[in-house]
């Protein structure tokens, strides 16, 4: 999953982050206060350090806007798991709009908190008005782009990650963004230039492997989707999605009995994670691989059964295939 919350993510220098993975700073009407650049400036691995920072700012400064929505990012990047930090982080977005209703910064950072919450009409509506106030910054393309997409507005998604990748060449989470929008298009082709450059940038990336493996399996280049699959599930992928996706790969070559553990670990994953039908779905591939192995000879690289984890499960929506 792409961090939403480029501009808050614990670095260095918060501004250089956005300059370079996000858009160009300066070319917008919000301009932080001399203080809070500063503040944000300093920011670095120490979330508590940041928190304090911030809340110093805030104490010394209760009429901007920007701290506020600043300490809302924060609270919801690092503890959106804590009820009590949400409705406080709630509360800081609205006093923030409540001070500086014309800043661009301000709606970037309600519309990235909306996304993450599941709304994501309300964080289209946000990321508009933000551009409506001439943002460029703050990947605020891409992220316009995700939620078009999300909403099914394929030529304005389009648009915007163009848009974006102008303006940040180099910005994976543009061309990431990209891929899966030419994925959801079943533009496979053009999804895997797009993935190719991202993953030649983040090779270990779970997300990107995942979706380049969708660009492979529809184009029925099974062996190098298995081999994307495969990857994502090594480095940790834990979603039953791609073991679903690799199920279906095993059944296209013939590997019935690897298809069936993998159907069987994502139906355990979907019963636990409530989605009955997708899980009565994986009993019935079950059924069909297994009954395929009987009359076939046997895979030619059997795999042990998996143990999946149930204690993390990523699930990704597939918008796509709706």
């Amino acid at each position: 999953m792409i961090r939403r919350f480029c501009t808050l993510a614990t670095v260095s220098s918060m501004l250089a982050v956005a300059a370079f993975a996000c858009g160009p700073v300066g070319a917008a009407p919000t301009t932080f206060a001399p203080a809070l650049r500063a503040v944000l400036a300093g920011f670095g691995a120490d979330t508590a350090k940041d928190r304090a920072a911030i809340d110093a700012y805030i104490a010394a400064h209760p009429k901007d806007g920007d701290g506020y929505a600043v300490r809302c990012g924060l609270i919801f990047e690092f503890q959106s798991n804590d009820p009590d930090a949400r409705k406080a982080g709630a509360a800081d977005c609205g006093k923030a709009l409540q001070l500086a209703p014309d800043s661009s910064f301000v709606h970037v950072t309600i519309a990235n908190v909306l996304y993450d919450a599941g709304n994501v009409k309300g964080s289209l509506q946000e990321y508009s008005r933000a551009i409506a106030l001439g943002e460029t910054r703050f990947g605020v393309f891409w992220k316009r782009c995700d939620a078009e997409r999300r909403t099914g507005d394929f030529v304005a998604a389009k648009a915007d990650c163009d848009r974006q990748i102008e303006l940040t060449p180099g910005s994976y989470p543009a061309l990431y963004s990209r891929g899966v929008l030419e994925d959801a298009q079943k533009n496979y082709e053009s999804a895997l230039v797009d993935f190719d450059t991202a993953l030649a940038m983040e090779p270990k990336n779970i997300d990107a492997l995942y979706w380049r493996g969708i660009a492979f399996e529809g184009l029925q280049r099974y062996q190098e989707a298995e081999a994307d699959y495969s990857q994502a599930l090594k480095l940790g992928d834990q979603s039953a999605d791609t073991r679903y996706h690799r199920g279906n790969v095993y059944m296209a070559l013939k590997r019935y009995q690897d298809a069936a553990n993998d159907y069987a670990t994502a139906m355990l994953q979907y019963t636990v994670m409530h989605l009955t039908d997708r899980a009565k779905a994986m009993r019935d591939l079950v059924i069909k691989a297994a009954s395929l192995e009987k009359s076939a000879s046997p895979s030619p690289t059997p795999s042990p059964a998996p143990h999946p984890s149930v204690s993390r499960l990523p699930y990704r929506v597939l918008e796509y295939a709706r």
